[in-house]
């Protein structure tokens, strides 16, 4: 079953009614639609001057130049994260590779060359652990422990 849609200028004539009558029942009954419908569009018209609440704001269908625009963007925008996302893991085979042929005794310079990675990217990678979050020098498990604490006191 699908719901029935109501163009813009059907709306306001019936938010206008409901405005001049003062009674949003009569209107509804008069034009066929739920009494709770026309109270939401005048209540909405009034404070926002359009029919619908600022996060309820009417949904297109895809069709529009801007919504193709934004579908291509988003295409690429996954295929570049896509292509990060394998640069990262090749970096780290790259660097795995590295570390063992480093710990059987060649040389760092040599091996990297061979590889084909920087010294500063190897070294920047090396052991590279992320840093734990922080909330104001508290560690992020602990300090929403903390805030908790500050809130429910």
């Amino acid at each position: 079953m699908t719901r029935k849609q109501y163009s813009p200028e059907m709306k306001m004539q019936i938010v206008k009614e409901a405005m001049e009558t003062g009674n949003a029942s009569i209107v509804a009954r008069r034009h066929d639609v739920a009494p709770s419908l026309v109270a939401r569009w005048t209540r909405c018209y009034k404070r926002y001057g359009t029919f619908y609440p600022q996060k309820d704001v009417p949904r297109s269908n895809g069709s529009s130049p801007d919504h193709k625009r934004m579908a291509q963007e988003n295409e690429q925008l996954k295929k570049l994260l896509g292509e990060k996302d394998l640069e990262i893991a090749i970096l780290a085979d790259k660097i795995a590779a590295a570390q063992k042929w480093i710990s059987l005794g060649y040389k760092v310079s040599l091996v990297l060359r061979i590889i084909g990675i920087s010294r500063s990217t190897y070294y920047a990678n090396l052991n590279h652990q992320p840093k734990p979050k922080q909330v104001k020098g508290v560690p992020a498990l602990q300090g929403i422990g903390y805030l908790k604490a500050a809130v429910y006191q």
